[in-house]
């Protein structure tokens, strides 16, 4: 097919096209968007940047027109891996759907569940949704996949780097009915990269599927200049970058590992006098949707990002792309420089590399099938000579912790077949961290020495003994008698325990006198005496007891009333 008038598309998707401006597929196009017309399942890998969004958004917008899905709700379910990205396809499907009927919601992560449930109950025939959200959705059953008769999974390699696997399997289970499906589901899986995992997932997925290969094996990328500058260290790099975005007049996307350091990195540049943001998966979603659209009105010359937007941003004309940290998975870096020389055009891409990163730059040569040469900025040359630099980048593991905050490198290892390190969890591997002792010192019993801190009088402190440590048993001040000179109850003098809690003396009965004067130092008629307890049971004073037999609880006896209640005090 060598223009779009060629496939056959609905008069009114073919308007919105040419309103579009496109008029010649590309390769990808020209492949895929005949298959997913006429039904069939694709598997569809490609460089970034060549159009794989519309190469299934036509064809099932046609389907949708020409009556051939029927039923009521969710028809066509497109899962995304990052919000970015599932914005930019919702953008595209009202795009080349304006003047039809069809309704396109978006369920992504970072924005409240209200909206959400408004727009389902709209019954929308198509839904973009990441698998985070639409699990939380499935769990709450705010959503009905039952009729959905076509999955589209875009950057399927994501995905599953993403640990989003057993989500996915979890939603192609309930989408079209699950067991009680009477049709197949029709299937088209998109990828940037192909590697064993999409090849085993595509095989349980896809039913005889037409296989489009448009992605070589190494990711040459010659439309995007690359280079590679050596660093010290963190500041070292922050010095190199100002120097790099002053002789740099367009946008600029500024990759970091971690949340926490893109932040920080985006306030040294504006403190530089630079108009600068971050994007990272621990804002809300309102605030990457307003960071995106500053960077698109071109109020956000500087975009910080993690790898979390490494997909999905699509800026025109975007001049320059640079790795201020190295990406976590070779592939990353893949995607990373694909955000610049987009449809055809120019770029460049600049990498600042510690010695430690040497490792993961020889893993990107394997991808890229060259050298990168590694090279030192005029007037910025590193402090370690190039010998040293090499020596200690060799010896270095294959990856690090990232520098402040989460989300960062893993501490080193062997790699799974997707670049992401393995963890050992063996007993020589936990004798080699911590030695033959326990990597953490047991919670001390209550029988032992509980802690240092000193009595806070000399009596104790709230019942506790002034020794500060704790016998057989825990031993508590007695509470003193209320009578006397003392204040709430508490007495000046410290009380001793027996084996039980000791109370002071009772109040007096209705009989007698009901409280003294305040005279003498006394308060509210408590005591400034202590009291001691000398039976096992708990004593109370003042009363006559019921009982004498030792060791248990005696309480004392209310004398009778008289006929005549005496007169109170005054």
């Amino acid at each position: 097919m060598t223009k779009f008038t060629d496939f056959g598309l609905d008069a009114r998707v073919m308007n919105n096209v040419t309103i579009a401006g496109y008029e010649t597929p590309s390769p990808v196009q020209a492949e895929v968007i005949p298959v997913l017309m006429r039904g069939g399942d694709v598997m569809a890998s490609a460089k970034t940047g060549t159009g794989k969004t519309a190469a299934f958004v036509l064809p099932m917008l046609h389907r949708l027109l020409s009556d051939e899905f029927r039923g009521q709700g969710i028809q066509i379910l497109v899962l995304s891996p990052t919000r970015e990205l599932a914005q930019q396809i919702e953008k595209e499907v009202k795009i080349f759907a304006r003047g039809t009927t069809i309704r396109a919601g978006l369920i992504v992560g970072g924005v409240g569940y209200g909206g959400q449930h408004k727009m389902l109950k709209g019954n929308p025939q198509i839904l973009v949704a990441t698998p985070g959200r639409l699990m939380d959705h499935l769990g709450t059953r705010t959503v009905d996949l039952s009729g959905v008769q076509m999955v589209v999974l875009d950057e399927a390699d994501r995905m599953l780097d993403m640990g989003f696997l057993q989500p996915v399997q979890k939603i192609l289970a309930q989408a079209g009915g699950g067991a009680r499906a009477t049709t197949r589901i029709q299937m088209a899986l998109l990828t940037a990269t192909t590697t064993k995992a999409i090849d085993t997932f595509a095989k349980d997925v896809l039913h005889e599927p037409v296989v489009v290969s448009l992605a070589p094996k190494q990711h040459e990328h010659t439309q995007i200049e690359q280079s590679a500058l050596r660093a010290d260290s963190q500041k070292h790099k922050l010095a190199i970058l100002n120097e790099i975005l002053k002789q740099e007049e367009g946008q600029v996307i500024v990759f970091h590992a971690t949340k926490h350091g893109a932040d920080k990195l985006t306030s040294s540049l504006e403190a530089m006098g630079y108009a600068a943001a971050a994007l990272h998966g621990g804002m809300k979603q309102g605030a990457r949707k307003r960071t995106l659209g500053e960077l698109h009105t071109g109020k956000v010359r500087i975009l910080v990002a993690t790898d979390v937007a490494a997909r999905g941003i699509d800026v025109r004309d975007l001049a320059l792309v640079v790795n201020f940290d190295m990406p976590q998975v070779a592939e990353d870096y893949v995607h990373r420089i694909g955000r610049t020389g987009r449809a055809g055009a120019t770029g460049k891409a600049i990498s600042l590399v510690q010695f430690e990163d040497v490792p993961m730059v020889r893993a990107i040569e394997k991808i890229l099938g060259k050298p990168m040469r590694l090279e030192s900025m005029e007037g910025f040359e590193p402090e370690m000579a190039w010998e040293e630099f090499l020596e200690k980048g060799e010896a270095a593991p294959k990856s690090r912790r990232g520098k402040g905050g989460g989300g960062g490198r893993s501490a080193g290892g062997a790699r799974s077949s997707s670049g992401a390190p393995k963890r050992d969890f063996s007993a020589s591997s936990k004798r080699a961290a911590y030695g033959d002792k326990k990597p953490y010192a047991p919670r001390p019993s209550r029988d032992g020495e509980r802690s240092e801190r000193p009595a806070r009088a000399e009596g104790g402190y709230q019942g506790k003994s002034s020794s500060g440590s704790y016998g057989e048993k825990k031993s508590f001040g007695a509470k003193p008698a209320r009578s006397g000179a003392g204040y709430q109850g508490k007495s000046s003098a410290s009380g001793t325990a027996s084996s039980g809690k000791t109370w002071g003396a009772a109040k007096p009965s209705r009989d007698g006198e009901r409280a003294p004067a305040r005279a003498e130092g006394g308060y509210k008629g408590k005591s400034s005496a202590g009291a001691s307890s000398g039976a096992g049971g708990k004593t109370w004073g003042g009363k006559p007891s019921r009982t004498s037999s030792a060791g248990a609880k005696t309480f004392g006896k209310a004398p009778a009333r008289s006929s005549r209640p005496a007169p109170r005090s005054r």
